[in-house]
C-alpha cells in the first residue's frame, strides 16, 4: 500500500499526539503539543484500492443475503434475487457481519466533519491524531477533516447523526487545539466500525460450521490492514497456517 501500486498513496505522515517528544507545530501550522512522528504513514484512496481488489471479479450488487444452508458438500445461499450454490461462504459483511454470521460483534457509529476551505491549510500536512483525548484531523478538500473519535452503539446501517457531536467537536478543538480557530463545517457524515468483545479481528473458520469463514470485526482498520488481512484469510482458506492466526480465530468468541 505504501508503494502506491494498488491506489494513490500520499506519504504525508501521521503525528500520534502525547506518544513522543516531537513538536507538531513545525509540521502542521497553528497546532500545539508533542507526539510520535510516523513519517512513512499517510493516506490512500479507498475507492481506488477497492477497485483494484475487485478487478476481474464477478460481483452481484444490490443482492441481499437472506440465509444459507448446507446441501451435501455444498452451500445453498438464498438471496432476494434467487439461489447461489458454492462450496464456502466468506462472511465479510462489515457492520452486518455479526447478524449474518451469528457473531457477538458490536457496531459503533463515528462522525466525520469537513470544514469549508481554509487558505492557511496545506494539502501536504500530516494527520494529527490525539488518541488518548479523542481528536483527529488532517487536510481535506482545501480545509480540514475532523473527528472526535467517539463510539456510539448503533445497529448496522443506522447512520443517524447526533446533533450534539458538533458541540463536542467545538469543545475539543477549543481546549486541545485552540490555534485552529473558529471552523465552519461544510459537510458531515457517519461511518460504522465493528468490534469483537476483545477488539481483535475475527478471521478464520467458524467452529460451528466448516463451510463458513469470517473476516469481520476490523474496528475501522479495514482499509489500512486490507492487504495483510486478505493474505492471511486467503492462506487459511487454502489450508495454510500463520503464526498469528490463532489470536484471530472465531472459536475464541462466546458463540
Amino acid at each position: 500500500l505504501r508503494k502506491g501500486k494498488l491506489a494513490r498513496f500520499q506519504r504525508n505522515g501521521v503525528m500520534l499526539m502525547r506518544m513522543g517528544d516531537t513538536e507538531v507545530a513545525p509540521l502542521f501550522a497553528r497546532t500545539q503539543g508533542t507526539g510520535r512522528w510516523c513519517a512513512d504513514d499517510g493516506i490512500i484512496d479507498p475507492a481506488e484500492l477497492l477497485t483494484a481488489y475487485l478487478e476481474g471479479q464477478a460481483i452481484l450488487y444490490d443482492t441481499e443475503v437472506i440465509g444459507w444452508q448446507r446441501v451435501g458438500d455444498r452451500v445453498r445461499i438464498e438471496t432476494q434475487r434467487g439461489e447461489i450454490f458454492c462450496r464456502l461462504v466468506v462472511n465479510a459483511a462489515g457492520p452486518w457481519a455479526g447478524e449474518l454470521g451469528g457473531l457477538p460483534l458490536r457496531t459503533m457509529n463515528r462522525h466525520l466533519f469537513v470544514t469549508t476551505p481554509l487558505d492557511w491549510v496545506q494539502p501536504y500536512w500530516p494527520t494529527v491524531w490525539d488518541g488518548p483525548n479523542g481528536l483527529y484531523f488532517r487536510p481535506e478538500s482545501g480545509g480540514l477533516l475532523l473527528c472526535c473519535c467517539e463510539e456510539i452503539p448503533a445497529t448496522p446501517g443506522d447512520y443517524r447523526e447526533e446533533l450534539d457531536m458538533l458541540a463536542d467537536l467545538h469543545e475539543k478543538v477549543r481546549t486541545m487545539q485552540p490555534g485552529l480557530g473558529e471552523l465552519c463545517i461544510k459537510s458531515q457524515w457517519v461511518g460504522q466500525r465493528v468490534f469483537a468483545p476483545d477488539r481483535k479481528f475475527v478471521i478464520g473458520f467458524d467452529p460451528r460450521d466448516d463451510r463458513l469463514f469470517h473476516v469481520a470485526g476490523l474496528g475501522g482498520h479495514g482499509v489500512t490492514g486490507s492487504y495483510a488481512i486478505g493474505r492471511l484469510a486467503s492462506g487459511l482458506l487454502l489450508g495454510g497456517t500463520a503464526p498469528d492466526a490463532e489470536s484471530f480465530a472465531p472459536r475464541r468468541l462466546p458463540l
